[in-house]
């Protein structure tokens, strides 16, 4: 069995779904989740760019509007990368 990892977010849509086509093609929609933890000053926000395809991104464009509180569910991707200042950033 090949190696995969899966992840679960609940949170809110940082924006409307957007629907966008591959080089190959294929239909994705593309949006963001934001996942808060703390209160008040304390509070501290991670976002998550989600991508939804092979028939799903139909659903995602109907439901992913701004603010909707969403779970989604699939395979996680992650890519470091530096901006020109600053510590490296990491891409999920």
């Amino acid at each position: 069995m090949p190696n995969s990892l899966t992840v679960t977010l609940i949170g809110h849509a940082g924006g409307d779904a957007v629907m966008k086509t591959s080089a190959a093609g294929n239909s994705y929609a593309e949006f963001s989740v934001a996942f808060s933890k703390g209160k008040d000053d304390k509070k501290t926000t991670t976002w998550f760019r989600c991508m939804a395809m092979k028939g799903v991104e139909v659903d995602a464009m109907a439901v992913v509007k701004k603010g909707v509180a969403l779970k989604v569910s699939g395979g996680l991707d992650l890519k470091v990368w530096k901006p020109k200042e600053g510590e490296p950033r990491i891409d999920a």
